[in-house]
């Protein structure tokens, strides 16, 4: 994964590769991002509606023709910004 979310001490984060993917450089580094609650409460939409109509977690997989349900929609979202987030650390890929 490339970025995502994750808990650490109860609290929710954002993680972001910072190395040029496209590049193939190892290890990835990854910025920790602290989020605000709408972007928690953004980044959950999309992470349910990605489970229920993709699948995942403890959901089955769809069949992939019914992945568009989300794709469609994933694609005409408004990326979000994270450059004015404060940054808690960041790690390197093991």
């Amino acid at each position: 994964m490339l970025s995502g979310m994750l808990e650490y001490e109860k609290q929710e984060f954002r993680f972001e590769i910072i190395t040029d993917y496209e590049k193939q450089i190892r290890p990835r580094e990854f910025a920790i991002i602290y989020l605000t609650e709408k972007q928690i409460e953004e980044e959950t939409y999309w992470h349910d509606l990605f489970e229920t109509q993709v699948g995942g977690g403890d959901k089955l997989y769809k069949q992939s023709s019914e992945h568009h349900l989300f794709y469609d929609k994933y694609q005409v979202r408004t990326n979000p910004s994270y450059n004015l987030s404060y940054v808690k650390g960041w790690y390197i890929e093991q």
